[in-house]
């Protein structure tokens, strides 16, 4: 049984789990890295949650810590705390995690001394290429500098967090409609908005006003980003496809997405995969991806290659795309894609935690929360005809979005936008 409801301003997102006599909860602010004016204010934040509080030293929260699972993470767009302990231990884990959450002291001694912590934590912080590209591939789409770090920051951006930047942030953004919980637990929703209603309810003012969103949202018609990173070498390439107009009715929106999946999906699996190993190249990923309600949704091939395939290998991609778009997708690809599909989603529905925080996730980004059994039958309703026509509406030169991140400084510009901007 899954629950989504608001309860005084606070989103929770409920799931009962009769078979497991443990509970994983975490709560925090759905605002993060994005909304922050100096570079890692927000995961600065993250960890001031565990110096003391009135109640407890810092020794005594890292003992909770340990023996309670507890833990905290940041991202981009939240800050949350999280335990994963007996249900037996909810209402202790509540009370510690409300405590260290709303509680923790800000002084100058503690973000000093934190601050030596967090620069070691940056500088030893190792690259991924794959998501190095990524975020590179983003700041210059939603010209939005913000990608090209992590949400820690950086070592110059770290320097100028004071007590002051970080009281501030807590208290723009530390209010009820702000606020969501996530648990997945034996325990009934009544104990658990019993809970809520003892331990972070007082801990939060209602604001009703609207919140001022940031500046991520102009979309960058900037089709072509090249990185040179001398530390790979391979090349990835990020092929990346926008809508420009999603439907702004969330269940028409959630359908939307949903053929967009299974263009994308098509299009490796039945094509692209082996056309690609034809050329040496490696199919490492399908994204699905998008952020805040206000952003465009990217969807995205990515893939390696050696450098002397770059352009052999982007020219077998677009003669795909070219294909696709002249013939369609076949019956029988669509559905035997369709039947594998069904088989997997037997086994992905299995994972409470996972699913728990997929539904958030939905939630956010169409506006709605979405039961599984609606989703499902959502996306099985969805016929190849559908998907044919968006894709003939929408895989054009015009929103496509390239990426490559390479150690090779000579690669022909020219020839690319010949692949994939100059021919419509």
């Amino acid at each position: 049984m899954k629950k989504f409801i608001n309860f005084h301003g606070i989103k929770i997102l409920y799931a009962k789990n009769k078979t497991n006599k443990a509970t994983y909860c975490e709560f925090g602010i759905n605002y993060g890295a994005f909304e922050e004016k100096i570079l890692g204010t927000a995961h600065y934040l993250e960890h001031m949650l565990f110096t003391e509080t009135e109640k407890r030293t810092h020794e005594e929260i890292e003992k909770e810590s340990f023996l309670n699972r507890i833990n905290a993470h940041t991202n981009f767009d939240s800050i949350r705390i999280t335990f994963d302990q007996s249900s037996r231990l909810i209402e202790h884990c509540f009370e510690v995690c409300s405590d260290i959450f709303f509680h923790s002291k800000i002084t100058k001694d503690y973000v000093e001394k934190e601050r030596g912590i967090i620069k070691a934590e940056i500088s030893k912080k190792t690259v991924n290429p794959h998501n190095e590209i990524y975020f590179k591939h983003c700041a210059k789409l939603y010209e939005n500098k913000k990608f090209l770090y992590s949400a820690a920051g950086s070592l110059n951006s770290v320097e100028k967090i004071t007590p002051k930047v970080l009281t501030d942030f807590k208290n723009k953004y530390f209010f009820r409609e702000n606020f969501s919980v996530i648990i997945v637990t034996n325990k009934s929703l009544c104990s658990v908005k019993k809970l809520i209603k003892t331990y972070i309810l007082p801990n939060l003012a209602s604001k009703h006003e609207k919140i001022e969103e940031s500046d991520n949202t102009p979309f960058c018609k900037k089709t072509f980003v090249q990185i040179i990173n001398k530390d790979i070498q391979n090349s990835i390439i990020a092929l990346n496809f926008a809508k420009m107009d999603r439907p702004k009715q969330p269940l028409q929106l959630l359908k939307h997405v949903q053929i967009w999946q299974y263009i994308t999906t098509l299009l490796v699996s039945k094509h692209l995969k082996q056309r690609l190993r034809e050329e040496k190249s490696f199919v490492y990923s399908i994204s699905h991806y998008g952020f805040k309600n206000n952003m465009e949704k990217l969807f995205g091939i990515s893939f390696e290659t050696d450098n002397k395939n770059i352009l052999p290998s982007l020219k077998e991609v677009k003669k795909v795309l070219d294909e696709v778009y002249e013939k369609g997708f076949s019956k029988e690809e669509f559905d035997d894609f369709v039947k594998k599909a069904k088989l997997s989603d037997d086994m992905e529905y299995d994972v409470p935690g996972n699913n728990v925080s997929n539904l958030l996730h939905n939630y956010k980004n169409y506006g709605k929360f979405f039961p599984n059994r609606l989703i499902e039958k959502s996306y099985y309703s969805i016929t190849l005809d559908e998907i044919n026509k968006y894709y003939k509406e929408n895989f054009k030169v015009k929103n496509i979005y390239l990426s490559i991140m390479t150690n090779n400084n000579t690669l022909n510009k020219n020839e690319l936008k010949k692949i994939f901007i100059e021919k419509e």
